[in-house]
């Protein structure tokens, strides 16, 4: 089955910190926001909850939003192994939020979808149902080809895919009938994937 996918993204990715509107980030890199820059830190591979923004005349790679310091501190022993120039900042949550607002927006119509399939062809409530399940979301990023390229080689579970949901290129781990389910198997992700969360999906989708 397919893997998964990364973006590089201007001001986009996912949220460790989601109702605050500051959070606290590792930034990696600072350089004038110019086109060969740019065009530099779009050719690098960064850890996958960093992205690079334009803040005024800058271009910043920042990693991460979490609720408190001591937990960007702790992200950031890890990434000053590899980026010499790292450290703890504080930046907007909403530049970490649109990435899931976008899949929110795309998983609301596969569902509203679904539901006018259902109703034309005056299917029962129940069966209309029993076309979505629950599933475990691991990561979801901007599908480019790029990333995707990138992602594609990494290793999960074997109960996990890839999966393309209009520009969302989405994880998901199984398929379950009960939400409560679902609900438990996040359990077995969150110490490697903390964003780990129980989403509804297609079984069609699931099973192509």
């Amino acid at each position: 089955m397919k893997k998964i996918v990364i973006a590089f993204i201007l001001l986009n990715t996912y949220i460790f910190a989601d109702s605050k509107p500051t959070c606290y980030s590792v930034q990696l890199i600072s350089l004038a926001n110019t086109m060969k820059n740019e065009n530099i830190l779009k050719k690098k591979t960064f850890p996958e909850d960093c992205l690079v923004m334009k803040i005024s005349d800058q271009l910043k790679v920042r990693c991460g939003c979490y609720k408190t310091n001591n937990l960007a501190k702790k992200s950031m022993l890890t990434l000053e192994k590899k980026y010499k120039k790292t450290y703890v900042t504080t930046t907007y949550s909403y530049r970490f939020n649109a990435l899931k607002n976008q899949e929110k927006k795309v998983e609301k119509k596969l569902l509203i979808s679904h539901k006018k399939k259902y109703v034309k062809k005056e299917v029962s409530d129940i069966s209309a149902r029993s076309e979505i399940c629950y599933s475990v979301r691991l990561l979801t990023k901007y599908n480019t080809k790029k990333n995707y390229k990138f992602l594609e080689n990494k290793t999960y579970p074997s109960s996990c895919a890839l999966y393309e949901i209009g520009q969302i290129a989405s994880v998901r781990c199984g398929c379950f009938s009960d939400f409560s389910i679902a609900k438990a198997n996040v359990v077995k992700f969150k110490n490697e994937y903390k964003e780990a969360s129980v989403v509804s999906m297609s079984r069609k989708i699931y099973a192509n």
